[in-house]
């Protein structure tokens, strides 16, 4: 049915007068996948015009562009429409493109009617040069006049006032920018402009030159200059304008250097991976991490947690292939490395090593953490903190101001405090609930933020910016997507990518956009097929596809995006959203950069994508990482090297083929994290705090220089030539370390900290060595340890090790030397764990459970013996020391000598002898429960002994005599379910021809023992092994 002609006119008044709020929201609770912000009446009006256009009507065309003339003072008008191609258009991008449709005399038509209208608004404002400088809604209407209608009378004006308001704020590439385009040919540039206003703009375009240093550029408008002088000699050679051409004229375009980037306020790998490989200082060729500048632990034990839970499956095996998602990532801002952990923000000196302050951000927000990296305009940081953002100064670390978001789910709408030390109440906590900002971009001294909230079963997505001073310039609400987290985790944006006037934003829920960086406005939005709810629950479940991806400006006006909810990689043309071609990635991959032929993917495996030509969509090559280097961190592209973080080492590519270039240990295991290279520095943000290291070819020269080398001095330089791979000069330094006799150093003191990350380095190598090799690090270590309860741990791994290698002898001294410094240490602060006296040492079984380590020990000890079939013979040496040992316990009468004989030497002859000793001398002290137990021990340990019922009996006996009822009848009931008919040498009370069942049977009639009940007595004995666990907690 056709609508009549004057419909869209009518249409259009109706539209005008539409204030848009929560309409498309309340439409949505019936409906799924995404909901962009639009109206059906602008989309109605979208189809009448197609229809209109298509039946060459331009008369109601032009009507119904009306709306379209109409938006410019209108900003809260903000929608899209439906081209029905995947990509939905702002409005005014929409109906703009109408216009072009139109016939010459229809065009001009509109053309009279949009140049009445701007004269109109233009009108209003006054030719004050402060009013150019403060006045933002003047601003405003230049950059929408300039954007919308570039083609109007009064275009050239504007533009002339926007190159002068360029120039006032030293915006130097704007101001060559709009200077080039007034300078263009055609009706709307330099050619209907008099000679006058040409030399002016001329002159505009030579200072931007003059402060870019193009030389080229300077040269081309020097010969323009000089054409319309020549041709304009009395006009263009005004008194005010003669010294500045005189001087201009004078400078010679080689005297300009080589075009020079402007320096970029902050440079991090994570928010803008191309500028940061661009804009880093080249490091010094071959880089790799030296000795630990400067290191911080964070209190944050939960996220700690939440790392180690994830390394496991619930049966307790490793999850070797799983990216541990780590959400702090670094950033450079001159020559400080701003570095984020939570709650905490540090500001490291990178030239000196050392913190220039620390900031507290507030208390430990809910939720689940949302990724992230401080942003600096070069004066401020700027960073996230729950649902607030702070802005700090990036030379002392003073708050600056805080805003908070909070969301109002009544009027449907986002909103920014500016009380910056409110304090949220109930009803401010409830607003906030829900608030998650995301990573934001710095843009012009401010920043530009995206902030998801999450509302009941929808994720509402918007885009905001900022000032510098705090001040919200612009919201834009780009849609609602159907809320897919799992467990309190879901998709997060990737930071706002910014191409000259636009902002480019992947949500990682279905959908990216463009919009103008001045007001807002939305270009267009594109969905991309993503995964279906559930298998996006099963991609966060299992850390697949878990890091968030920065788009990457392709270089011929494509972007790459890796969205976090697809398993695609694809390319976007900025300008208008369409896809030019798209492949498949793997999981756990993030998009790290580009150079010039490549972008490329980093987690368990490394590809390089090509970006061009026949290549373009293919994999150029690829790295596929050992099963036992696990990722951890995101990978770091810098110039021609892709360095990639694992849980115990650092791996460095050739982003030009993908080979291996090198490995270096981390200074502790479990020390990969997100990363940031520059000026001879690597920085490092991993689960359990920061860390800071030097080049190692530096530290390196420094110690090998030394003419005296002290034992610290040894010690370090073994300890960076093993975590370098240089294993050989490693241990032999480490040798003439061990020969000098260094002093245990104080604890907790710097050179206490290096003797333990050298230790720590001597396990990690060992876990991959071969074995002859593996054994010689593990026997170093056991030297090298100075702590005795890591003296017991690293005996305990060697004694395991050479266990398996099938060598009896040493696993058993390992064990027994284990087993002497496992000494009982001073009470500290911390509770003891149950079962464990003394504060004795751990064993964690399967790297969870934590047991006695004397336990575990003993256990190993028993196995050994078992295994050969005379231990007595084959340990002989095991034998001598604990005769000698016994000996001397004897001769000095002590109990406490014939204890350490049964613990040290546990299962040896002497500790049989010592433990009857031992009985002995406690009833000659008239402790009979003591000795019961030395004897119970004595039966534990020794079950096939001659004598050992005899024994049991015997400590039933003392037991009884203790009061110990429950206990004697237990010990009784067992010898008679075990030894029923043995006769044994009597015992006092035992008659010669008894049996043991003979007479455990009368003792039983005992009134004393038949009264009690019998009792389950549940033991534990090792070794253990986890068998299942808990899901992992959330934060």
């Amino acid at each position: 049915m056709r609508v009549p002609s004057n419909s869209a006119l009518t249409l259009c008044a109706a539209l005008l007068a539409f204030a848009p709020g929560g309409l498309l929201r309340s439409q949505q609770d019936e409906s799924s996948g995404l909901f962009p912000p639009t109206s059906q009446d602008f989309q109605v009006l979208w189809q009448e015009l197609q229809e209109r256009s298509a039946e060459k009507d331009w008369k109601s065309v032009t009507e119904g562009l009306e709306t379209w003339i109409g938006l410019l003072d209108k900003p809260s008008i903000n929608l899209v429409v439906s081209n029905d191609a995947g990509v939905s258009l702002g409005v005014r991008k929409a109906l703009e493109r109408f216009r072009r449709l139109l016939p010459a005399q229809w065009r001009r038509r509109l053309g009279e009617r949009v140049d009445a209208v701007l004269e109109g608004l233009w009108s209003l404002y006054s030719e004050d040069t402060e009013a150019i400088l403060t006045d933002r809604s003047r601003a405003l209407l230049r950059h929408r006049i300039l954007r919308d209608f570039p083609e109007a009378k009064i275009a050239d004006v504007v533009l002339r006032e926007e190159i002068g308001y360029r120039i006032l704020q030293g915006d130097w590439p704007a101001a060559s920018h709009w200077s080039r385009r007034l300078l263009q040919p055609g009706a709307g540039g330099i050619t209907r402009l008099a000679p006058q206003e040409k030399v002016r703009v001329l002159i505009s375009a030579l200072q931007a030159d003059l402060a870019l240093a193009d030389a080229a550029a300077f040269s081309r408008h020097q010969e323009q200059l000089k054409e319309i002088l020549a041709a304009n000699p009395a006009e263009a050679r005004t008194p005010p304008l003669e010294t500045t051409i005189t001087a201009l004229l004078k400078i010679s375009p080689a005297s300009i250097g080589q075009p020079s980037r402007a320096p970029i306020p902050a440079l991090s790998p994570f928010l803008d991976p191309v500028s940061y490989s661009r804009g880093i200082r080249s490091p010094q060729e071959g880089f790799r991490p030296g000795g630990v500048l400067w290191r911080q632990q964070s209190s944050e034990e939960d996220f700690r947690r939440f790392v180690g839970e994830r390394r496991t499956a619930r049966d307790g095996a490793d999850q070797g292939g799983i990216d541990i998602p780590i959400p702090y990532h670094p950033t450079l801002a001159s020559g400080v490395a701003l570095l984020q952990h939570e709650r905490q923000l540090t500001a490291l000196d990178l030239s000196s090593g050392r913190p220039r302050w620390q900031a507290a951000l507030g208390a430990r927000t809910t939720g689940y953490l949302q990724p992230g990296a401080p942003v600096s305009n070069g004066e401020t940081c700027f960073a996230v903190h729950g649902n607030t953002l702070q802005a700090l100064a990036l030379e002392t670390g003073e708050l600056a101001w805080r805003r908070e978001f909070t969301y109002d789910p009544e009027t449907q709408e986002l909103n920014l405090s500016t009380d910056a030390l409110r304090k949220a109440g109930g009803d401010d906590k409830k607003a906030a609930q829900g608030i998650a900002p995301a990573a934001g971009t710095p843009h012009r001294g401010g920043l530009i933020l995206p902030i998801n909230v999450r509302a009941e079963k929808q994720v509402l997505c918007y885009l905001a910016r900022m000032d510098g001073e705090g001040e919200l310039l612009w919201k834009t609400y780009l849609g609602s997507k159907d809320n897919a987290d799992f467990l309190g985790l879901g998709a997060t944006p990737s930071p706002p990518l910014v191409i000259e006037q636009n902002v480019l934003y992947l949500s990682n829920h279905g959908f990216i956009s463009s919009v103008d960086a001045e007001d807002g406005t939305i270009s267009w939005i594109k969905e991309y097929d993503s995964l279906s709810p559930r298998g996006l629950k099963e991609s966060i479940r299992d850390e697949n596809r878990w890091h968030p991806s920065a788009l990457i400006p392709a270089g011929n006006g494509d972007v790459i995006a890796a969205p976090q909810d697809s398993t695609r990689l694809l390319s976007i043309r900025a300008s208008d959203g369409t896809t030019t071609w798209s492949c498949s990635r793997e999981e756990h991959s993030s998009l790290i950069g580009r150079n010039t032929t490549a972008c490329f993917l980093a987690g368990s495996r490394v590809s390089a994508v090509g970006l061009s030509g026949a290549a373009r969509g293919k994999i150029l090559w690829s790295f596929e990482l050992d099963p036992s280097i696990h990722p951890q961190g995101r990978g770091l592209l810098a110039g021609n090297r892709i360095l990639l973080s694992g849980r115990r080492s650092l791996l460095q590519l050739s982003a030009l083929d993908g080979k291996l270039l090198s490995r270096d240990l981390w200074d502790f295991p479990e020390a990969g994290g997100n990363m940031l290279l520059a000026e001879n520095r690597l920085v490092v943000i991993h689960p359990g705090g920061f860390v800071a290291y030097s080049d190692l070819r530096s530290d390196l020269d420094r110690l090998e220089k030394k003419e005296k080398r002290d034992s610290r001095d040894l010690l370090e330089l073994a300890r960076l030539r093993l975590r370098s791979g240089d294993l050989d000069a490693g241990i032999d330094t480490l040798e003439s370390w061990i020969e000098t006799r260094p002093s245990p150093p104080p604890a907790n003191s710097e050179l206490d900290g290096i003797q333990l990350a050298t230790a720590e380095t001597l396990e990690q190598l060992a876990r991959e060595a071969e074995p002859n090799r593996a054994e010689e690090l593990l026997k170093i270590r056991t030297r090298v340890e100075n702590n005795p309860t890591r003296k017991v741990s690293a005996n305990i791994v060697l004694g395991l090790f050479l266990k398996k290698a099938g060598k009896s002898k040493g696993a058993l001294t390992a064990f027994h030397d284990a087993l002497s410094f496992d000494v009982e240490r001073p009470a500290t602060d911390k509770s003891r764990l149950p079962g464990i006296p003394g504060n004795k040492s751990v064993y964690r079984v399967d790297g969870f459970l934590q047991i006695p380590a004397e336990e575990f020990i003993r256990s190993e000890i028993r196995s050994l013996r078992k295994s050969v079939p005379k231990p007595g013979e084959v340990f002989q040496e095991t034998e001598s020391k604990a005769a000698v040992q016994l000996r001397s316990a004897r001769k000095s009468g002590e109990i406490y000598g014939l204890r350490e004989v049964i613990r040290l030497y546990p299962f040896t002859e002497a500790a049989a002898a010592a433990c009857k000793e031992l009985a002995i001398s406690y009833l000659d002290r008239g402790n009979s429960i003591r000795a019961a137990r030395t004897l119970l021990g004595y039966v534990d340990d020794y079950p096939l002994r001659f004598d050992t019922v005899r024994t049991a009996l015997r400590a039933a006996q003392m037991f009884y005599g203790a009061g110990k009822r429950a206990k004697t009848r237990a010990l009784y009931e067992g010898l008679l379910a075990t030894h029923p008919d043995k006769r044994v040498e009597p015992i006092p009370g035992m008659d010669a021809s008894d049996t043991v069942g003979s007479y455990i049977r009368r003792r039983l009639a005992d009134p004393g023992l038949a009264e009690l009940r019998p009792a389950d007595n549940q033991l534990l004995h090792t070794p253990l092994r986890m068998v299942w666990r808990s899901p992992a907690d959330l934060l």
